[in-house]
C-alpha cells in the first residue's frame, strides 16, 4: 500500500513538473510570438506621381501662357522722348529790341506705371501724377483707356489701340498708337536710368529723417537716408529729388521735369516741428 501510494505520488510530481515545463514552454513561445516583428504587406501610394504631374503640366502650362500669350500691361514701361523746344529772352526794359530766342534740345525720360488695382501714374522725369487707367477688347483690338491729368495738362486722357509684342527670350515691348501727336510709341519694360545723378559727398541731417506734412501747403516732404527727398502734394503731384544738406540749415535739392533743375530750403526745428522755408510741417512717420 505504502509503495502504491508512493508510486501515486511519484506520478503526480511528474505531472506537475511536465505541466510547469510546458506552461514554460507556452510562456516562452508567446512571448517570442509578442517581440517577433510582424510582415506587413507595403502598399504603393500611387497618388503622388500623379499629382506631382498634373502640378508640372499646370505649372508648365501657366509658365508658356506667360512667355508667350500674356497681353497684359501690367507694370511699368517707359521711353526715352528727344525733343527740342524755343526759349525766348526778354528784350531790356525800354529798349525795342527784338527778344532773342534760341532752341534747346532735351532728353526725357517718361514712364507708365500700371497697377493691378486700376492706378496708372504717369512720371515725367522725376515727376510723378496719378490717374486710372482700365483695359478692354474691342474688334479684337486692346485697348487701354486712361485719364492722368495734372492742372489741366493731360499726362495720359482718352482710349489707346496697343499691342503687346515679344517675349522674355526676344525682349517685350509695349506699342501704345497715337499717344503723342498721332505718334505711335514703343515703351519698354522698366523704369529706365534715373535721369539725375545724386550730389558728390552729399551730407544729411538725421533729424530730418521722415514724412512731414504741412497743412497750410497741403504738402508732404520725406527725407530718406538714401539722399532722396519726395515732394508730394495733395493735388497728386510727387517729385523726386536728390538732395544734400549744406551749412546753416539750408536743403539743396535738384529734379527733373526735362531739364535738371536745383533750388534750396531753408529749414529749423521748433520742439517737434520743423520750419521749412517759414512753413510749418508736422512729424508723420520715421
Amino acid at each position: 500500500m505504502s509503495n502504491k501510494n508512493s508510486k501515486k505520488s511519484k506520478d503526480n510530481d511528474v505531472s506537475v513538473e511536465q505541466q510547469i515545463s510546458d506552461t514554460s514552454e507556452q510562456k516562452t513561445a508567446a512571448e517570442e510570438q509578442t517581440v517577433r516583428p510582424r510582415k506587413r504587406k507595403i502598399i504603393k501610394n500611387n497618388q503622388f506621381p500623379i499629382v506631382l504631374c498634373i502640378f508640372i503640366a499646370v505649372f508648365l502650362s501657366a509658365l508658356v501662357w506667360k512667355i508667350f500669350f500674356d497681353s497684359s500691361i501690367i507694370g511699368t514701361w517707359y521711353y526715352i522722348k528727344n525733343g527740342e523746344y524755343v526759349e525766348t529772352e526778354d528784350a531790356p526794359i525800354g529798349t525795342n529790341d527784338i527778344p532773342k530766342e534760341e532752341t534747346r534740345q532735351y532728353t526725357q525720360r517718361i514712364c507708365y506705371d500700371f497697377r493691378p488695382d486700376g492706378e496708372c501714374v504717369v512720371t515725367l522725369g522725376t515727376m510723378s501724377v496719378k490717374g486710372r487707367y482700365n483695359t478692354y477688347v474691342m474688334d479684337k483690338t486692346n485697348v487701354v483707356s486712361a485719364s492722368v491729368i495734372y492742372q489741366n495738362i493731360n499726362l495720359m486722357y482718352g482710349s489707346y489701340e496697343y499691342d503687346l509684342q515679344g517675349n522674355i527670350f526676344t525682349g517685350k515691348k509695349l506699342v501704345v498708337k497715337n499717344l503723342y501727336d498721332d505718334e505711335d510709341v514703343v515703351l519698354k519694360p522698366g523704369e529706365g536710368e534715373f535721369p539725375i545723378e545724386p550730389f558728390e559727398n552729399a551730407e544729411y541731417d538725421s533729424r530730418l529723417f521722415g514724412e512731414w506734412y504741412d497743412e497750410d501747403l497741403k504738402v508732404t516732404f520725406e527725407f530718406k537716408n538714401d539722399g532722396h527727398m519726395l515732394r508730394s502734394t495733395d493735388d497728386g503731384m510727387t517729385v523726386d529729388h536728390y538732395y544734400t544738406v549744406v551749412e546753416n540749415g539750408t536743403v539743396l535739392a535738384k529734379y527733373s521735369g526735362g531739364e535738371e533743375q536745383s533750388y534750396s530750403y531753408s529749414y529749423s526745428f521748433d520742439g517737434d516741428d520743423v520750419i521749412i522755408n517759414g512753413s510749418r510741417a508736422k512729424k508723420v512717420s520715421q
